[in-house]
């Protein structure tokens, strides 16, 4: 057994231990990461069929998605599971489907692009956004906080508790976007159950929740603060200042190239001092006037 530690430049925040076994030293050697900071296996990295692509493309298509923009080995991944929610044992069954009920595209491309999020999803991170707040509220104005790629909501609810302990959720902006639209109408509703909230804090369950029945309801409060939008953003950036983006792996997802544009994007549509929230893997690379100021997040120069 080899015990490796490899330390990056702290510009990168990349610091990880693992173990590994002899038979898998030579794989481990041909890892390594991508420009976007994510980490990839050389050696692992399948590739769509031909099959596979006309399959998947006229399934993004359907969902008004680019496959282009997507890592085909990230698709290809989640092929069982798209075939499963669709009662397929082949793409040739599943086209039959789709052919018949064209409404399951939604079912499968919700396996296919998985959103994983939660409340309060990795406490440090969470810990460092209340500490930078004060930043944020200098001035008079309201703030806007946008998640791209928000998923059932759990985020953008998340956040908004934090503005609401702060005093600053009245008159600002909060929008949660998403390709998805199963994922829209589950974070609209604010509905969830109790093993969802289980890393809320109790007073903040107390607080922001409704419980009843088994099922935690988001309080009309929070509710009427959020807005949310079937929306991709690779194909439709936001408009406007925002004051915090929160993108969480979800660029993972996406091709190198897409990747570049998009962090530039983000970088051009925060305001001074602003707040970018990444996934572990996800490093906004190219964004010069972006420096990390805690883990996975990073606050735009003010000039």
């Amino acid at each position: 057994m080899i015990l490796t530690h490899q330390r990056l430049p702290a510009s990168q925040g990349v610091d990880y231990q693992h173990i590994v076994f002899p038979r898998e030293a030579p794989r481990r050697r041909r890892a390594h990461l991508l420009f976007d900071g994510s980490r990839v296996d050389a050696a692992r990295q399948p590739t769509l069929s031909q099959p596979e692509f006309d399959f998947c493309e006229r399934l993004f298509s359907l969902a008004g998605l680019a496959l282009s923009n997507y890592r085909h080995a990230m698709v290809r991944r989640r092929l069982p599971a798209c075939l499963r929610a669709l009662r397929s044992k082949s793409l040739d069954e599943a086209c039959i489907r789709l052919e018949s009920r064209p409404e399951l595209a939604t079912v499968a491309i919700n396996r296919l692009l998985v959103g994983v999020t939660g409340f309060f999803r990795d406490e440090a991170v969470f810990a460092r956004l209340e500490h930078l707040l004060p930043t944020l509220a200098r001035s008079t104005r309201p703030l806007s906080v946008w998640s791209a790629g928000c998923s059932d909501g759990a985020e953008l609810y998340s956040l908004a508790m934090l503005l609401a302990e702060h005093k600053l959720l009245a008159g600002s902006y909060l929008l949660g976007a998403d390709c998805r639209p199963a994922a829209i109408a589950a974070a609209r509703a604010g509905q969830y159950d109790l093993a969802s909230i289980e890393a809320v804090r109790p007073d903040r369950r107390t607080r922001f929740f409704n419980i009843s029945s088994g099922q935690a309801t988001i309080t009309a409060e929070l509710r009427a603060a959020a807005r949310w939008r079937v929306s991709s953003f690779v194909k439709y950036f936001e408009p406007g200042e925002w004051d915090i983006i929160s993108l969480r792996n979800t660029a993972i997802y996406l091709r190198p190239e897409v990747v570049r544009g998009l962090w530039q994007r983000i970088e051009a549509g925060l305001r001074p001092n602003g707040l970018l929230v990444v996934g572990k893997a996800e490093r906004p690379l190219g964004a010069t006037r972006l420096h990390q100021v805690g883990p996975c997040i990073y606050q735009r120069a003010r000039r």
